[in-house]
């Protein structure tokens, strides 16, 4: 989608004190022209509730959309520019890789498998202990060019082939059943 004056971010996991959810909108409430819109079930629910105090107070600028059937995510991922989980910890992050698989980068921390994104012009790893460290990186997302955009979108596409390739299914498959 064309960025035209408004960053469109995806916050797209379970909502739970160690996605880090809370940091996230302190973030997006000291930002202009960017919005948020949330995906996931509520596993937390005073944790959601101080969440919601803080949405309440950002006039529209955030939205939660309830869940998505898995069916769903990487055509609503598509809808977007970039999604963004500043988490405390993944094993993998299913959702970080259905954002770069659709050919949208990502923002979140280096506590994930996928590391390096600004190298391979696939998004952001930030420092989730200074805010100005990941502000500055939606920041730099929103103030970016349509072509630089572009060549994120691709990179973030090419870093979730590459891994996809590297797996070699059906050579394990083939090994798997042999």
């Amino acid at each position: 989608p064309s960025k035209s004056g408004n960053l469109k971010l995806i916050y797209l996991s379970l909502i739970a004190e160690k996605k880090n959810l809370l940091f996230l909108l302190n973030i997006i409430n000291s930002t202009e022209n960017v919005s948020l819109d949330i995906y996931g079930p509520v596993k937390d629910i005073a944790y959601w509730n101080k969440c919601k105090k803080v949405i309440n107070k950002m006039s529209g600028k955030v939205k939660y959309c309830g869940t998505l059937l898995p069916s769903d995510v990487q055509h609503v991922l598509s809808t977007y520019h970039s999604l963004i989980l500043l988490t405390r910890g993944e094993n993998f992050g299913h959702a970080l890789y259905e954002s770069l698989s659709v050919g949208r980068p990502i923002i979140t921390s280096h506590y994930t498998p996928w590391n390096n994104l600004k190298n391979n012009c696939a998004g952001w790893n930030v420092d989730i202990k200074l805010i100005e460290d990941c502000t500055a990186a939606v920041e730099e997302l929103n103030e970016m060019s349509d072509s630089d955009y572009a060549s994120c979108c691709e990179g973030a596409f090419e870093l979730a082939s590459n891994y996809y390739y590297s797996l070699n299914t059906g050579e394990t498959y083939r090994r798997l059943f042999a």
